[in-house]
C-alpha cells in the first residue's frame, strides 16, 4: 500500500469542509497507509504566526511538515485548507521533495481575496455570489472581513500569493464539479492542472426509511440575505400549502428581523443547533429546502439529507444540478419564486415524493458511491 499524507488547516469554528475532510480520511484509510497533519486556527497566535502574515511562510508549520516528511516518507500528499496556520510556505517546502501533490478547492472564495478594490471584485454586480460581499456607497476597499481591515489586507496578500502558487507549482488542483472547474479556468488556472473529485456522499444504508407523512420541511444554514432566507420565508407563507411547517435551523444577522416579520404558524424558528440535533430533525422531515443566492460547491446538508433519503428542494444554479438526475422535479428556477411556489405544490403529492426519494437515492448511490470516489482518487495520481 502507498503512503498518503493528508494535510488540513481546521477552521476556527468547525464547518462543512472540516467534516468532509474527516469523511475522506475514513474512506481512504482502508486503501492507503494514511497519516494526517493538522493545523488549528483556534490555537493562540504566536510570533511565527504574525511573521507568516507578511512572509507567507510559517516556520512552525514548516517544521511540523518537515518532520512528518522525514519520518513518514509519503508517496502522495493530499491538501485541503491552508489558511492561515498551514500557510503557503508548505508548498515551497513540498516542491523540494519529489512527491505527488494534490489540493482540493472547496469553494469559490479563492478568487474573492485577489483584489484590493471592491469594484474589481464585484465587476459591476451588486453582490458577490461566491462570498456574499455587497456593493456599498462610498466603499472602495475590498473589505472581505467586515470586522477588520487588517485581516482583510492579510487575506488579500495571501490570496494573491496563493493563486500564483496554484498556477505555477506542480500541483494537481481538484475541483468538486464541472461548473467549479469551469470557474477555475475562467479565473486563470490552466485547464491541464485541474481534475475532478467530488466530495464523498454519505451512502444510505436504508436504516432510516423516508417518512413521507412527516408534517414539516427543513431549512438549515446561515440566516443571511445571501442565503435567500427572506425570499424562502415569504414564498412559503404565501403558498397555499397546509398542514406543513417550515423548520428554520441556524443563526445569522437576519434571524431576529425575519423571525418578527415572518411570524407564522407555518414557520418554526429553532435557532442554532448542534450537528447531531440538526441531522435528527432532517432525518424525520418530508424535505429540505434552500433558496440560496450563492454559488454553492457541494453543500454538506445535501449529504445529510441523502443519507436519510430525504428529497431536496434547491435552485438550479452553479454546479448543484450535477448531483441530481437530469429530470429531477424538485429544483426551481433561480430567483424565480413563483417557480419555487410551484415546486412546493409537489409536497402535497405523497406518491410523487416517495418516487423522488427512491430515484434520488438510487442515483447518488450509483453515480457517487464510495467505489467511484476511490477510483477517481487513484486516477488522480496515476495520470
Amino acid at each position: 500500500m502507498q503512503k498518503l499524507l493528508m494535510i488540513h488547516n481546521k477552521y476556527k469554528v468547525k464547518g462543512g469542509e472540516d467534516t468532509n475532510f474527516d469523511d475522506e480520511v475514513d474512506l481512504l484509510k482502508s486503501k492507503y497507509y494514511l497519516k494526517q497533519l493538522m493545523f488549528e486556527n483556534s490555537e493562540k497566535l504566536n510570533f511565527f504566526d504574525f511573521v507568516a502574515f507578511f512572509t507567507f511562510n510559517n516556520k512552525n508549520s514548516n517544521k511540523k511538515l518537515l518532520n512528518v516528511l522525514n519520518e513518514f516518507k509519503p508517496d502522495l500528499i493530499y491538501i485541503h485548507n491552508t489558511w492561515f496556520k498551514g500557510n503557503i510556505g508548505i508548498f515551497k517546502l513540498l516542491k523540494k521533495h519529489d512527491i505527488n501533490v494534490a489540493i482540493k478547492i472547496h469553494n469559490f472564495r479563492y478568487n474573492c481575496g485577489k483584489y484590493f478594490l471592491l469594484k474589481n471584485h464585484l465587476r459591476n454586480d451588486s453582490f458577490c455570489t461566491a462570498c456574499s460581499i455587497e456593493k456599498r456607497k462610498f466603499r472602495i476597499f475590498n473589505k472581505y472581513f467586515d470586522d477588520s481591515y487588517l485581516k482583510s489586507i492579510f487575506l488579500i496578500m495571501y490570496s494573491k500569493k496563493y493563486f500564483k502558487v496554484l498556477n505555477e507549482n506542480p500541483i494537481r488542483i481538484l475541483a468538486i464539479n464541472k461548473f467549479h472547474k469551469k470557474k477555475l479556468i475562467e479565473y486563470g488556472i490552466s485547464e491541464k492542472k485541474i481534475q475532478l473529485l467530488h466530495n464523498p456522499f454519505l451512502q444510505s444504508s436504508s436504516i432510516n426509511s423516508y417518512n413521507v407523512d412527516s408534517n414539516y420541511i427543513v431549512y438549515a444554514g446561515r440566516i443571511t440575505q445571501s442565503k435567500g432566507v427572506e425570499e424562502l420565508l415569504k414564498t412559503w407563507i404565501e403558498s397555499d400549502i397546509s398542514g406543513l411547517v417550515l423548520k428554520v435551523i441556524g443563526t445569522g444577522d437576519q434571524l431576529e428581523y425575519l423571525s418578527k416579520k415572518y411570524s407564522s404558524s407555518k414557520v418554526e424558528y429553532l435557532g442554532e443547533l448542534d450537528n447531531q440535533q440538526t441531522i435528527n430533525i432532517i432525518s424525520k422531515s418530508k424535505a429540505i429546502v434552500t433558496a440560496t443566492k450563492m454559488l454553492e460547491g457541494q453543500p454538506r446538508i445535501f449529504s445529510e439529507a441523502l443519507l436519510n433519503e430525504i428529497p431536496i428542494i434547491f435552485p438550479s444554479f452553479g454546479g448543484m444540478d450535477e448531483y441530481f438526475p437530469v429530470d429531477y422535479k424538485l429544483k426551481f428556477e433561480q430567483f424565480n419564486y413563483e417557480s419555487l411556489k410551484h415546486t412546493f405544490k409537489i409536497l402535497e403529492n405523497s406518491r410523487e415524493l416517495e418516487k423522488i426519494s427512491r430515484e434520488l437515492s438510487d442515483y447518488v448511490n450509483k453515480e457517487f458511491n464510495d467505489d467511484f470516489f476511490y477510483k477517481s482518487f487513484q486516477k488522480l495520481f496515476n495520470s
